[in-house]
């Protein structure tokens, strides 16, 4: 799928998509909740947030991605031009590079290094992540997000989890409608799904081969779809997890992911 930009593609839950849209900006990561063993270990003074690139397979369209980040496939994968997103973001220090990934881990920079060069590398094992990073030494910085640099928004129409579809009903209700893709599993790849097959609702725009909903966006302003995120992240952040008796609240559940 190619739309003549240069798009990376950020895995979270429905709850984070909200937390992201309604803030306005997304949290750079520390080392101390890496997913990576080794970089729990860092010392480096930079913090991250982790997107995912085309590779062998289309970024939005990576099934370990999908369960790893996407709440067991229930999540939301956003789409980002990248140029927009550093042209919003101009004014902090902002370092961004695709992860280089080594087979002999004697090839890797020593995590106990304070600078950045350590981020730059991981080992191969990782390499179905197929990441690329924003860094910054800027403790207090956040990254700025815009309307406009959110490219599309994949997620399944039916959550596999009924417990959490109200969630899911909300996405219809933010206005970004032309944004969004639904997606379907067949044989272990993540596609697209075809017009007939997408019940409920009631008028679509074509963009290529994929159909998107067209729901009420003329009708709200940029400010109104912040709003209406903030609206519904405050509405389901509280919601008990049925999985594991806890709040989705992402620093309680332990199926959640950072919230933006």
């Amino acid at each position: 799928m190619d739309y003549g930009k240069e798009i990376i593609y950020h895995y979270t839950s429905v709850l984070s998509l909200y937390g992201i849209i309604g803030s306005r900006h997304m949290r750079f990561n520390e080392f101390r909740n890496a997913n990576d063993p080794r970089e729990l270990f860092s010392l480096s003074n930079y913090r991250y947030i982790s997107f995912t690139m085309d590779g062998v397979r289309e970024g939005w369209a990576n099934p370990l991605m999908w369960y790893v980040y996407a709440k067991d496939y229930n999540g939301v994968c956003i789409g980002f031009d990248k140029n927009k997103l550093l042209q919003l973001n101009s004014d902090i220090a902002l370092e961004h590079f695709p992860i280089q990934y080594k087979a002999d881990k004697n090839e890797l920079p020593s995590v106990y290094d304070e600078g950045i060069e350590p981020m730059r590398y991981k080992l191969f094992c990782w390499i179905g992540e197929n990441e690329y990073r924003f860094a910054t030494n800027n403790k207090t910085a956040v990254l700025k997000i815009d309307l406009d640099c959110i490219d599309h928004i994949y997620f399944k129409n039916r959550a596999i989890c009924q417990n959490l579809e109200p969630e899911f009903e909300a996405l219809l209700t933010v206005g970004l409608g032309s944004k969004m893709v639904n997606i379907g599993f067949e044989d272990g790849e993540v596609c697209p799904i075809p017009i007939q097959r997408i019940s409920g609702i009631s008028q679509f725009k074509l963009y290529g081969k994929i159909y998107v909903p067209l729901i009420g966006e003329e009708l709200m302003t940029e400010d109104e779809i912040h709003s209406r995120c903030n609206e519904l992240y405050n509405q389901f952040m509280n919601k008990p997890c049925i999985s594991c008796h806890e709040k989705l609240s992402p620093t309680l559940c332990h199926k959640s992911t950072p919230t933006n």
